[in-house]
């Protein structure tokens, strides 16, 4: 529910990961793919740790696309 949510704000997409460095790498190359960043673009990552539990938005991490 949550990701469906967030895809009304631009630029914000949601999905479930296993990790910090999976979430961090699939959100990069997501990033790029979709168009949202270039290769060397700074971008910002937030998310809720435990993965997959509702309403906790815990983390954030400044990453490299």
């Amino acid at each position: 529910m949550t990701s469906i949510l967030v895809s009304l704000v631009w630029g914000v997409l949601g999905r479930a990961d296993e990790g910090v460095p999976d979430m961090v790498n699939k959100a990069c190359a997501m990033a790029r793919r979709e168009g949202f960043a270039q290769p060397g673009n700074i971008i910002v990552i937030a998310a809720g740790m435990p993965f997959g539990t509702a309403g906790i938005t815990n983390l954030m991490h400044i990453a490299q696309a």
